[in-house]
């Protein structure tokens, strides 16, 4: 089980950074359960004629791809859950997926 953060884990100055240590503290405790973890991937979503960027916060790849948004807070919780909600729709479209499988957590 991954441990819970605190404000003492995250001393941030703004968005990217928050984004950044989340992501990459989520990973650690991720990879010690020998997981293969890439934090921060991005992905070109096709839709509409357009390209635009999807920026997830880690990706498990282990026998399919597992896209995980990260958040601090649990008064942010189903802000992550909306997202990771956002990525299951939005990521089967982008260029990076192909021929690859995007494995639902529900």
């Amino acid at each position: 089980m991954v441990g819970r953060l605190t404000a003492e884990d995250l001393r941030f100055a703004g968005k990217e950074t928050e984004d950044t240590r989340t992501a990459d503290v989520l990973a650690i405790e991720l990879r010690k359960l020998r997981l293969g973890v890439r934090t921060l991937p991005k992905f070109t979503i096709r839709a509409g004629g357009t390209q635009r960027l999807s920026k997830p916060d880690v990706e498990i790849t282990d026998g399919g791809v597992h896209i995980l948004s990260a958040k601090f807070g649990e008064d942010k919780t189903f802000d992550a859950y909306r997202t990771a909600t956002e990525y299951k729709t939005e990521l089967p479209l982008a260029v990076e997926m192909e021929g690859k499988q995007l494995v639902s957590c529900n």
